[in-house]
């Protein structure tokens, strides 16, 4: 009952996810509730963030639909990993 998560929101599944292949080897599957929260997904360019022979996925969720409640302030941009 999982859904590939970009799969729904790109409606393609032709693009590759590890740098020494073909094919996509990697997936994000939620289910119905997280999914039905997405509003953006994507992937990063390989080495784009990080030097890896995979490339980053992002989602960007609704959290107020997911979890019901108001968002928390972030963190001052300095303090951010990402």
């Amino acid at each position: 009952g999982l859904i590939d998560l970009m799969q729904t929101q790109h409606a393609s599944d032709i693009f590759t996810t590890y740098s020494r292949g073909n094919t996509r080897i990697d997936y994000v599957l939620a289910t119905p509730m997280v999914a039905a929260a997405m509003i953006k997904s994507g992937y990063d360019p390989f080495n784009f963030r990080i030097f890896s022979d995979y490339r980053g996925f992002y989602i960007d969720l609704d959290i107020d639909q997911l979890l019901g409640s108001a968002t928390q302030a972030l963190a001052a941009k300095p303090f951010r990993n990402v």
